[in-house]
C-alpha cells in the first residue's frame, strides 16, 4: 500500500466483535488527523435504539440492510476518515463488494479465546448468546475476502495504530 493517503478513500477496520475496531479506529483517526466513523454508533442513532434491542425485536435484517447502505455510502465518499464497521458487515454481499473495492481495509483478528475473554459479560453484543464461536469461525472467510491486510488484534492498541500508520505511509 505504498503512499496511501486520504485520496485513497476511507480507511476501514473490519473484524469480529471485541477485536478493537472502535478503540483502534478512534486513536488512529486522532493520530492521522482524520475523522472517525463508528458504523454501529451511526446506526443506533438512526434507529433510536440499541443493536441488541433491534435484534431482540427480530429486526436484524433491517439493521443489516441499513448497515450495507451506510458502508456503501462511506466507501464511495471522501477519504480522510477511519471507519469502524460492525462485526457482521462483511456478511452482506453489498457491503462486502464495497469493501473489496477499497484499498485501505484492515482486518483486526485475534484467536477466539482472546475475543471471548474481552466480551465476557457484555450484554450490548446481541449475538453472543447464539453460538458466538461458530459465528466467529463462519465469518473468518468473509473477513479474508474483504481485507487487504490482516493484523493481530492481540497486540496493544498503540501497536496496532502504529502498524497501520506504518503500512499506509510505506
Amino acid at each position: 500500500m505504498p503512499g496511501a493517503s486520504p485520496d485513497d478513500g476511507p480507511l476501514f477496520l473490519i473484524g469480529f466483535m471485541g477485536s478493537g475496531k472502535s478503540t483502534v479506529g478512534r486513536m488512529l483517526a486522532r493520530r492521522l488527523g482524520w475523522d472517525f466513523v463508528d458504523c454501529d454508533a451511526v446506526l443506533t442513532g438512526q434507529f433510536g435504539r440499541s443493536i441488541a434491542s433491534l435484534f431482540a425485536a427480530g429486526r436484524e435484517a433491517e439493521f443489516r440492510a441499513a448497515e450495507a447502505t451506510l458502508i456503501r455510502s462511506l466507501a464511495d465518499g471522501p477519504g480522510g476518515r477511519v471507519v469502524a464497521t460492525g462485526g457482521g458487515a462483511c456478511q452482506n454481499p453489498s457491503s462486502a463488494v464495497a469493501l473489496r473495492q477499497r484499498r485501505l481495509v484492515f482486518w483486526l483478528d485475534a484467536p477466539w479465546p482472546v475475543l471471548e475473554a474481552r466480551m465476557r459479560g457484555d450484554a450490548t453484543r446481541p449475538l453472543l448468546a447464539d453460538n458466538p464461536a461458530g459465528l466467529y469461525t463462519a465469518r473468518q472467510p468473509l473477513y479474508t475476502a474483504c481485507a487487504r491486510r490482516r493484523l493481530n488484534a492481540e497486540n496493544s492498541v498503540d501497536s496496532l495504530v502504529a502498524q497501520i500508520i506504518d503500512i499506509i505511509r510505506e
